[in-house]
């Protein structure tokens, strides 16, 4: 699931329907991949994934319209809490 999350969080919405269509969970949250929180961004600006978020929160988060849209029609639930600003983007 970590292909995934990487995918959304920095916009690949190619690699995010590839992954789909392999049988990625959809709603696999970042925790299952990561030892501790990360909370620093790379040199880009893109933030990296954060702690318990699912790939949709980390799309949105960082803008990927694209990425968003697969996403939602791929069934991710649009409700989901963002861990960092205690908000649903979607909802």
């Amino acid at each position: 699931e970590i292909p995934l999350g990487v995918a959304a969080t920095f916009g690949r919405s190619k690699i995010v329907q590839f992954l789909l269509d392999s049988h990625a969970d959809i709603e696999a949250t970042d925790e299952v991949c990561c030892w501790q929180p990360v909370s620093f961004h790379v040199s880009d600006g893109n933030p990296l994934p954060q702690y318990g978020d699912t790939p949709l929160l980390n799309a949105c988060r960082n803008d990927h319209l694209a990425v968003i849209r697969v996403l939602a029609a791929n069934g991710a639930n649009v409700n989901a809490i963002d861990n960092v600003r205690s908000i649903s983007y979607l909802s």
